[in-house]
């Protein structure tokens, strides 16, 4: 095992399979993969960033402190967007799996998104269909 200078000060066991950086009180801990900040991956942002954009703040890893998986968030986040607040993963703090929202929050996934055809109905119908 390699001890790496970010691990002083913090009494633990066994890290495990620790690839990048990690911090104390967290589900999965010492196999965290991304970035020491309290969370594996925490503010990865793989998408855009900011607001009134589709696609803001996709964040693809783990966001939080004190978690394992927290904040996972793999739709879209932020304000006036498509998909806002789509967690697929785990949000919360000092849990292992918290909140695990697959759906849309933020009172946005797919806000006023109609795939029928509100007023379209009129023109068929005009038609003769």
């Amino acid at each position: 095992m390699v001890l790496i200078a970010a691990f002083c000060g913090e009494s633990v066991a066994e890290r495990g399979n620790n690839h990048g950086f990690e911090h104390s009180n967290n589900g999965f801990q010492g196999n965290n993969h991304g970035f020491e900040h309290n969370n594996g991956f925490q503010g990865n942002n793989h998408g855009f960033e900011g607001s009134n954009n589709g696609f803001q703040g996709n964040n693809h890893g783990f966001e939080g402190s004190n978690n394992g998986f927290q904040g996972n968030n793999h739709g879209f986040e932020g304000s006036n967007n498509g998909f806002q607040g789509n967690n697929h993963g785990f949000e919360g703090s000092n849990n292992g799996f918290q909140g695990n929202n697959h759906g849309f929050e933020h009172n946005n996934g797919f806000q006023s998104n109609n795939h029928g055809f509100p007023r379209s109905l009129r023109a068929i119908r005009g038609a003769g269909i």
